[in-house]
């Protein structure tokens, strides 16, 4: 009943929530990777929630991250 923790997915969202707080292409990137990859091979792990949570999240810091830069060369 002991089911291992999808190790790919807490290191998606830990990158992700990293990521929203220094605005960071590559976190957002390796985070969406690896969110997928974990998601992919989760199987009977618990944790494949933290890897949904960590590809949406990277993929909302990609989003920030451009609207940001265009943003800035708005102006």
């Amino acid at each position: 009943m002991n089911k291992e923790l999808n190790v790919l997915g807490l290191i998606s969202m830990i990158i992700a929530i990293v990521g929203l707080f220094i605005f960071g292409i590559p976190c957002g990137v390796a985070s969406l990777i690896l969110g997928i990859i974990g998601i992919a091979t989760a199987g009977e792990t618990k944790g494949k929630g933290m890897a949904i949570a960590g590809t949406v999240v990277g993929i909302i810091d990609l989003v920030a991250v451009l609207w940001f830069v265009n943003l800035i060369q708005a102006y």
